[in-house]
């Protein structure tokens, strides 16, 4: 029982078989109507429980993957700073030793009373120095060429600033699309120009197509440059095996006269079919040790699409790729 419909009138015998039929009927459809009121209701609500299960579940998905990818990243710092730190004592060793040996005069000098000084703050920082001192001693000068050179030194300091540069990389990948937005007319072409020239691609290597005459986009202009820098990076890194290296920009109006699209080609290796579709995924790269983090394409499309746009791509192995940028342009007032 969901309700009941009351019909009344003063006269008497006022309702015939008819309207008895048509009252029924009416009755009938009105509990239709609320019952189906009802189960949309409950459907609405089961959905909006599965979207927040799933939308938990991709957040729980996402943060395991960042933290197991930033983890990645830092692995090689401890052991980078533990080698510099070890050579670094090394050599202020030695330079103490030297200078402990160096005649009166030359002792005198600023610079030896700096370096004598700095050996005696690692011997007092550090455990006891004597017996590195002896084998430093022991080794001949072949042998501590090879255990020891300032070319390492520099080699693990780069390692532990690509692991830093690739952890705060991923930090503005993940947050920079959700930013606070200041949306303003763009004009494509213009941008494009300037991304380029930014990014500091030589003449030679870049091909413009740029229709002046396109509208502009509504955006902001920051993240966008960040979408085309994303794609125009990916274009180049591509093309890094050959030799004649040729990157397109285009800029015109697509075939839909409420949007204008932007091209990037490049005549790279292309994509191959079956990762086509993982290029979206975060943490999905292909550049292996090159420094990716499997985030510059989620969060141009996520740029895009809150910009009610869209980014597709066409590759040939062998030939190369074209992503294309759809925006919508401003709409006159």
């Amino acid at each position: 029982m969901i309700g009941a419909v009351a019909v009344q009138c003063e006269d008497a015998l006022a309702y015939g078989d008819e309207d008895l039929t048509a009252l029924q009927t009416m009755a009938d459809q009105l509990a239709i109507a609320i019952d189906n009121a009802r189960l949309l209701g409950d459907l609405e609500s089961a959905h909006a429980e599965l979207v927040r299960t799933k939308t938990f579940e991709a957040i729980a998905t996402a943060t395991g993957e960042a933290i197991h990818w930033v983890g990645n990243k830092a692995a090689p710092i401890p052991g980078s700073v533990a080698r510099v730190s070890e050579d670094v004592v090394k050599y202020f060793l030695m330079a103490r030793a030297l200078v402990d040996q160096a005649p009166p005069e030359l002792q005198a000098h600023k610079y030896a009373q700096m370096l004598k000084q700095a050996g005696a703050d690692v011997a007092e920082s550090g455990p006891n120095l004597a017996e590195l001192q002896e084998e430093l001693e022991r080794l001949p000068l072949k042998r501590l060429r090879r255990v020891l050179s300032v070319a390492s030194i520099f080699e693990d300091l780069d390692i532990v600033e690509q692991s830093a540069r690739a952890i705060l990389n991923i930090k503005e990948d993940l947050i920079g699309p959700a930013r606070q937005k200041r949306v303003a007319p763009v004009h494509l072409p213009d941008l494009l120009r300037e991304t380029v020239r930014s990014m500091g691609i030589p003449a030679a290597v870049v091909r413009f197509l740029l229709v002046e005459e396109v509208p502009p986009v509504l955006a902001d202009s920051d993240q966008l440059n960040r979408v085309f820098v994303n794609l125009i990076k990916n274009a180049m890194e591509a093309m890094e095996k050959v030799e004649e290296k040729k990157l397109f920009v285009w800029v015109h109006a697509a075939d839909d006269p409420a949007f204008v699209v932007a091209e990037i080609t490049d005549n790279g290796e292309g994509i191959p079919p079956e990762v086509m579709d993982k290029i979206w995924v975060a943490f999905y790269t292909t550049k292996g040790d090159r420094g990716g983090t499997g985030l510059g394409l989620p969060a141009c499309v996520k740029i895009v699409n809150q910009l009610g746009g869209k980014i597709m791509v066409e590759s040939v192995i062998g030939e190369g790729t074209t992503f294309s940028v759809y925006l919508p342009v401003v709409k006159s007032t």
